[in-house]
């Protein structure tokens, strides 16, 4: 009786662990619900109305200089690059378009596109952001 009690003990265990580890295995399905759950999570995260998103305009004027228009917010008058990124908060201490562009990224802002300005300016550089 000893070892039928044994034997079958042992092939329990075996069975339970073959299971167990297999790929259709107790461990595994719930490795895959937990999965599965944190991908209906993520997507109705997802399906939530998306932020609500603001354009910017950065107009080519004459003489390297540059109009940034938000909306209908405008600055007054062009400006060149040192002035803008200033105006944008940033700090200038080599003005380039380049130092203009990171500026505009550290704010947000994300390049989309360029355009010619219809009004004959030169081009326009479309970017977007997440409004604040």
């Amino acid at each position: 009786m000893n070892k039928q009690v044994v034997f079958s003990f042992g092939l329990v265990a075996l069975i339970v662990l073959g299971f167990s580890f297999s790929p259709n295995g107790i461990f595994h399905r719930s490795a895959n619900a937990q999965q599965s759950q944190q991908l209906r999570q993520d997507n109705q995260q997802e399906a939530r109305a998306p932020d609500s998103i603001e354009y910017g305009r950065l107009v080519f004027a004459e003489d390297q200089k540059f109009n940034w228009i938000v909306g209908d917010e405008q600055i007054q008058r062009p400006l060149d690059a040192r002035g803008l990124i200033t105006r944008l908060g940033g700090t200038a201490r080599r003005a380039s378009f380049a130092t203009l562009l990171d500026t505009l990224g550290n704010d947000g802002w994300e390049l989309i596109f360029e355009t010619e300005d219809p009004e004959g300016y030169g081009d326009v550089l479309i970017f977007k952001r997440s409004a604040r």
